[in-house]
């Protein structure tokens, strides 16, 4: 994109922490002395070391505070909870706030995935800490429901969350440890990602209209419309059954979206932008699909031609 162009905020670094023990001692720290009177002073504190210390420490917490929650996010608003989480409410507070900030810019939902996938590897299915992941992943709409999200936070949100149903691929005949890791999430995955898919659909219309309107301001600048679009222009479709998704024929599965709605994120990202700027967020989303093989990126590419003809031609008779 030109140099001229409008960016968003500068995104916070995915740099792993200088000394990552000694920054989850002092999160921990934050967390345990979390109380009404210190919640502002705490969470000023939790953001710098976010901030100074990238990704690897904003995984970190928010794995924590799913766990550190849990006792709260599953029980009715209000219940009283026993020791040894007598701020479990404050932490769930806490934890809608993070999520909530990840889900303002698409360039850093990913930490709120790859957070929850870590998390769920390093548990044991039936265990206490795996129930806690479980249920935040299959009640995700309850959760953006009680944590306040807005309609564009929501969709932002669940269009991470349904690359967990993508297959993980190995490459010359190896299993990396990162495939092996995400072999490991994806028996588990199905319900998670499906829930994701109920919620980007059901979130989708309100999602787009605060597109338009310029919600969550700049941090969904230029860069990170580029990124929303690649995702829901590569023609995703969903198998529901094999808890699949990928790119594939019209035979396969179902689309993520229908045509109507990525033309809908068009005309957004075009009203938000004007026409220049969204002509080359367009350009730019189209980077990403080298990762296709041929077979899909030509799917991929007819469907994003009809979309974006059609939403054009739309455009011009506004």
């Amino acid at each position: 994109m030109s140099s001229n162009s409008r960016q968003p905020n500068a995104p916070q670094t995915d740099r792993p922490g200088s000394s990552l023990p000694v920054i989850k001692a002092q999160l921990q720290f934050q967390l345990s002395t979390l109380t009404d009177e210190s919640f502002s002073k705490n969470v000023a504190e939790i953001d710098a070391l976010i901030e100074s210390n990238g990704v690897e420490a904003n995984s970190h917490l928010i794995r924590r505070l799913i766990l550190q929650s849990a006792p709260a996010l599953q029980a009715p608003a209000n219940t009283p909870i026993p020791s040894p989480t007598p701020n479990a409410y404050l932490l769930l507070r806490l934890l809608f706030y993070s999520v909530r900030k990840l889900a303002k810019d698409p360039l850093l939902t990913h930490r709120y995935r790859d957070a929850f996938q870590s998390g769920l590897n390093d548990t044991s299915a039936g265990s206490t800490s795996f129930e806690a992941f479980r249920y935040l992943g299959e009640n995700l709409a309850a959760f953006c429901d009680r944590g306040g999200f807005n309609g564009l936070e929501r969709l932002v949100l669940a269009l991470e969350m349904v690359k967990v149903l993508i297959p993980p691929v190995q490459t010359n005949g190896t299993t990396s440890t990162v495939v092996r890791n995400a072999v490991t999430l994806y028996g588990k995955s199905k319900e998670f990602g499906l829930a994701a898919v109920k919620l980007l659909r059901s979130s989708w219309d309100v999602g787009i209209e605060g597109l338009a309107a310029g919600q969550n301001g700049d941090t969904v600048g230029p860069v990170a419309l580029s990124r929303i679009l690649d995702r829901v222009t590569s023609d995703w479709r969903i198998d529901a059954e094999k808890g699949e998704a990928g790119v594939w024929d019209e035979d396969h599965g179902e689309a993520l979206l229908d045509v109507e709605q990525k033309r809908n994120l068009v005309r957004s990202i075009w009203a938000r932008l004007g026409k220049e700027l969204a002509v080359q967020v367009t350009v730019h989303s189209l980077g990403a699909w080298n990762l296709l093989q041929p077979p899909q990126l030509w799917l991929s590419c007819t469907a994003f031609a009809q979309i974006l003809s059609s939403a054009r031609l739309n455009l011009c008779e506004q």
